[in-house]
């Protein structure tokens, strides 16, 4: 409960509700309680680092977040509003979207084709590619991607392959996104490239919460970082209190 007035107090006023609060989630796995009560804020345009030995509990609640899981109790609320998503699309559609550690790749497709797949643009019944394409490219030149659109995506990097599912996400008009270990398997130019993004996309006004065991990374870049231990969370701290 202390943890919850602290992150309260954090992201403003009562009268201003934060950008994302979650209420008291639990969920567990049969006798694993894998979330217990987790109050969290987020203010909006703020760098989110979630830290935490494995099986904390971190990962499973950004996947409640996004909707691949449901929580036994509590609430979520963006802008103060109450929602719940029982699919990734419904969170998708309320602009929050996620990043996995695992990316979500469909190999023999072109990376234009891995972006726009299921959201293209078309027009008459036929798919205006040109239109696509510009679209895409106006995205890459603002996070700085250098990414050969026309190539199969069994062909790229790992870094080329996250820049795919971040691009299909920022195409479908999320605002909140969410890292799940994002530098695990990228070198260490790569990370320090992902680093400048992950700056980059706050100061073009986006959220970002990011699960990381790195804690060089998060202490360059978190503006806060919430630790998770046994399914709860136990503080948040600023960047200069960590």
């Amino acid at each position: 409960r202390r943890v919850a007035d602290r992150e309260g107090a954090a992201s403003g006023s009562p009268a201003t509700p934060p950008f994302l609060a979650l209420h008291r989630i639990s969920r567990r796995f049969g006798e694993t309680r894998a979330n217990h009560e987790v109050s969290l804020d987020v203010a909006e345009g703020e760098i989110r680092a979630l830290v935490g030995e494995n099986g904390a509990g971190k990962s499973t609640l950004m996947h409640i977040l996004y909707g691949h899981l449901q929580p036994d109790s509590g609430r979520i609320e963006l802008s103060g509003r109450a929602v719940a998503f029982r699919h990734p699309k419904q969170a998708l559609a309320a602009g929050i979207g996620m990043v996995h550690q695992q990316l979500l790749i469909f190999p023999q497709l072109s990376a234009l084709e891995n972006i726009v797949v299921g959201a293209e643009i078309s027009r008459c019944g036929i798919l205006d590619r040109r239109a696509m394409r510009d679209r895409i490219d106006e995205l890459s030149s603002r996070f700085g991607f250098e990414l050969d659109l026309d190539t199969p995506a069994e062909q790229l990097s790992f870094a080329r392959r996250q820049q795919i599912e971040l691009l299909r996400i920022l195409w479908r008009g999320a605002r909140l996104l969410v890292f799940d270990e994002p530098t695990s398997l990228l070198g260490p130019a790569e990370v320090d490239r992902f680093l400048l993004l992950l700056r980059s996309l706050r100061e073009t006004g986006h959220t970002v919460l990011f699960i990381s065991h790195r804690l060089r990374e998060v202490l360059a870049v978190a503006d806060r970082i919430s630790v998770m231990r046994r399914g709860r969370l136990i503080t948040t701290l600023s960047r200069a209190e960590a």
